[in-house]
């Protein structure tokens, strides 16, 4: 234990004595920590920022959209291939608990003079159960004046405080396009989300979008909000039967349209992130390789400047043992240390970003994981072993008399 001590005791002497040269030593080791902290820290609000966007609509969901899936990448993105009648066919289905058609377009909103151009949206009724937003203030509309194309709209939050402020706008008329519709409720804030806000689009009944403003027969979508998760992968071939007979689609392969679940599709993002993080983590562990480096180069230089002091610990009786033991020492410090500064600077970048984030509302978690601690200081403190070694080993093998001659 007392050698121990003498050990550390010299090995921190050697280090503050050139403090200067320690610190530019330590200074890939800390880059090289801060990053693999950032990095999986980033991560883990980049995966919560995308599986909260998709999941904002409720796990239980199934959507069909219009267009096939080659290869995983849909095609004819702009064909829809999906009917009401085929929306009417899917509500019949086993453990659905509810259904939405929905499709949509970009318009002119205007009030007043006051004029915003934006997403309208073309749902059902159903809208506020199957995507989990509820309304503000209002009402939204019913089925009978989907049925019968009534030019009534929801706002959503956003789009509402624009064009109103703080009026009601309740009963007010508005302009979509060229359409006059009547304001009957507002939704409530949802929030920024990567795949656009719902705050920011105005819904009306999908058969008045259809009819009046697009003029077409088919939808884009079709959304289904399932009893529970479990029942989503018999769900989804029962769809997929049903949409091929009604679409008289003899091969799998001639599907017009694509199924997706927001389970599947939470599950393929967490995987995507948690690769790509990985990836990322990996180059910046590459940063700790070349700090591995300066450190062994300086240790070295270390040796070759304290030779004189090697050779008198040496003559005054020291160990080959104790002297590798003080350089590796030296070594392991100056990582640790490193990873330690890394670290919390990391984690300083880390909610310096998580911050940004929140401050554009976006729902992004600061997080940060032991692991990613553990694994940044323990990847200094086994770059300081591995690269002190040699050095260390120089040092230890040097003999006593030639290194007391060493000018």
């Amino acid at each position: 234990m007392k050698g121990l001590k003498l050990t550390l005791k010299l090995a921190l002497r050697g280090l503050f004595t050139n403090l200067g040269r320690s610190v530019l030593t330590m200074l890939g080791i800390i880059i090289g920590v801060a990053s693999v902290i950032t990095i999986m820290a980033v991560g883990d609000g980049a995966q919560s920022l995308l599986t909260g966007a998709i999941a904002s609509s409720g796990t239980k969901n199934v959507t069909v959209i219009s267009g096939s899936e080659d290869n995983g990448v849909r095609q004819g993105i702009f064909v829809k291939t999906l009917t009401l009648d085929d929306a009417e066919s899917l509500a019949s289905m086993p453990y659905v608990n509810a259904l939405d058609a929905q499709t949509d377009g970009t318009f002119s909103v205007v009030y007043q003079g006051e004029s915003v151009s934006t997403s309208v949206k073309g749902v059902t009724p159903n809208y506020p159960t199957v995507e989990n937003h509820a309304v503000l203030l209002g009402r939204f509309f019913t089925e009978a004046e989907n049925r019968s194309k009534k030019k009534v709209a929801t706002l959503g939050y956003n789009l509402a405080q624009d064009l109103f402020g703080n009026q009601n706008p309740i009963g007010k008329k508005i302009k979509v396009g060229a359409t006059s519709f009547t304001v009957v409720g507002i939704m409530e804030e949802k929030g920024a989300s990567l795949f656009g806000s719902s705050d920011d689009a105005i819904f009306v009944p999908v058969e008045t979008m259809m009819t009046l403003l697009l003029n077409e027969s088919k939808v884009m979508s079709i959304v289904l909000q399932l009893e529970d998760e479990i029942y989503i992968d018999r769900t989804t071939e029962t769809i997929k039967a049903k949409l091929r007979y009604k679409h008289d689609i003899d091969d799998p392969e001639d599907d017009d349209f694509t199924v997706v679940s927001v389970a599947q599709t939470l599950e393929m993002v967490e995987t995507i992130t948690g690769a790509v993080s990985a990836f990322l983590v990996v180059i910046a562990g590459f940063s700790l390789i070349v700090g591995g480096i300066g450190i062994m180069n300086i240790m070295l230089m270390n040796v070759t400047q304290r030779t004189r002091e090697i050779g008198l610990r040496k003559a005054l009786g020291a160990t080959p043992e104790m002297i590798r033991q003080q350089f590796l020492v030296e070594s392991l410090v100056l990582t640790i240390t490193g990873g330690i500064i890394g670290t919390l600077i990391g984690i300083l970048l880390a909610w310096i970003i998580a911050l940004g984030a929140q401050y554009a509302e976006y729902d992004w978690v600061f997080h940060i994981r032991p692991e990613a601690i553990l694994l940044g200081v323990g990847l200094a403190g086994i770059t300081g072993y591995v690269f002190g070694s040699g050095p260390a080993k120089k040092a230890a093998k040097l003999n006593a008399i030639e290194a007391l001659r060493y000018e």
